[in-house]
Protein backbone atom coordinates (compact mmCIF):
# COMPACT_ATOMS: atom_id res chain seq x y z
CA UNK A 1 0.00 0.00 0.00
CA UNK A 2 1.21 3.65 -0.91
CA UNK A 3 0.73 6.33 0.83
CA UNK A 4 -0.65 9.56 -1.40
CA UNK A 5 -0.88 13.02 -1.53
CA UNK A 6 -1.91 15.49 -4.05
CA UNK A 7 0.95 16.85 -6.80
CA UNK A 8 0.84 15.73 -10.23
CA UNK A 9 -0.37 18.49 -12.75
CA UNK A 10 -2.12 15.89 -15.83
CA UNK A 11 -4.97 16.53 -18.60
CA UNK A 12 -7.48 14.42 -19.52
CA UNK A 13 -10.23 14.95 -21.89
CA UNK A 14 -8.64 18.56 -22.31
CA UNK A 15 -9.17 19.33 -19.15
CA UNK A 16 -6.16 19.53 -15.81
CA UNK A 17 -6.78 15.90 -13.55
CA UNK A 18 -5.91 16.05 -10.37
CA UNK A 19 -3.07 12.74 -9.65
CA UNK A 20 -2.17 11.54 -6.35
CA UNK A 21 1.76 10.06 -6.00
CA UNK A 22 3.71 8.85 -3.05
CA UNK A 23 5.01 10.71 -0.25
CA UNK A 24 7.35 10.21 2.55
CA UNK A 25 6.35 12.67 5.19
CA UNK A 26 4.75 13.72 8.52
CA UNK A 27 1.14 15.50 9.14
CA UNK A 28 0.42 17.71 12.46
CA UNK A 29 -3.33 17.43 12.89
CA UNK A 30 -5.21 19.15 15.61
CA UNK A 31 -8.51 18.85 17.49
CA UNK A 32 -9.55 20.53 20.89
CA UNK A 33 -6.25 22.64 20.88
CA UNK A 34 -4.54 19.23 21.28
CA UNK A 35 -1.72 18.23 17.77
CA UNK A 36 -0.74 15.39 16.92
CA UNK A 37 2.23 14.33 14.40
CA UNK A 38 1.39 11.50 12.10
CA UNK A 39 4.01 9.94 9.87
CA UNK A 40 3.16 9.31 6.57
CA UNK A 41 6.39 6.65 5.65
CA UNK A 42 5.12 3.32 4.82
CA UNK A 43 5.06 1.29 8.18
CA UNK A 44 2.51 -1.84 7.61
CA UNK A 45 2.96 -4.76 4.90
CA UNK A 46 0.10 -6.76 4.20
CA UNK A 47 0.64 -10.55 4.40
CA UNK A 48 -1.24 -14.11 4.19
CA UNK A 49 -1.63 -14.46 7.92
CA UNK A 50 -0.77 -18.67 7.16
CA UNK A 51 2.20 -17.41 5.04
CA UNK A 52 1.13 -19.72 2.20
CA UNK A 53 -1.13 -18.42 -0.88
CA UNK A 54 -1.17 -14.74 -2.57
CA UNK A 55 -1.15 -11.74 -0.10
CA UNK A 56 -4.28 -9.53 0.20
CA UNK A 57 -4.86 -7.49 -2.83
CA UNK A 58 -4.97 -4.00 -0.83
CA UNK A 59 -6.92 -0.78 -2.97
CA UNK A 60 -6.50 3.01 -1.06
CA UNK A 61 -9.00 5.87 -2.36
CA UNK A 62 -8.73 9.40 -1.42
CA UNK A 63 -11.27 11.87 -1.79
CA UNK A 64 -11.43 15.46 -1.50
CA UNK A 65 -15.14 16.96 -0.01
CA UNK A 66 -14.51 20.08 -2.65
CA UNK A 67 -12.55 20.14 -5.63
CA UNK A 68 -9.31 22.04 -5.72
CA UNK A 69 -8.59 25.29 -8.07
CA UNK A 70 -7.20 25.38 -11.29
CA UNK A 71 -5.98 28.07 -13.35
CA UNK A 72 -3.80 28.04 -16.46
CA UNK A 73 -2.37 31.18 -14.74
CA UNK A 74 -1.25 29.35 -11.08
CA UNK A 75 -2.14 25.88 -11.88
CA UNK A 76 -3.20 23.93 -8.84
CA UNK A 77 -3.34 26.71 -6.04
CA UNK A 78 -4.62 26.85 -2.64
CA UNK A 79 -4.53 30.06 -0.15
CA UNK A 80 -3.16 29.70 2.62
CA UNK A 81 -6.10 31.62 4.85
CA UNK A 82 -8.48 29.04 3.15
CA UNK A 83 -9.52 26.19 5.37
CA UNK A 84 -8.56 22.64 3.36
CA UNK A 85 -11.48 20.29 1.66
CA UNK A 86 -11.99 17.54 3.88
CA UNK A 87 -10.36 14.29 2.95
CA UNK A 88 -11.86 10.91 3.14
CA UNK A 89 -9.60 7.87 2.86
CA UNK A 90 -10.89 4.52 2.43
CA UNK A 91 -8.68 1.10 2.02
CA UNK A 92 -9.96 -2.32 1.12
CA UNK A 93 -8.22 -5.13 1.51
CA UNK A 94 -9.51 -8.77 0.08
Amino acid sequence: MEKLSGGNNTKQCGKPKWDWMQVDCNLKTESNRKYVMWSLAPSIVLTSPSGEGPDPSVKLYVDTEKSLQFSEELGWNWHKSWNLPNISIRVEVH
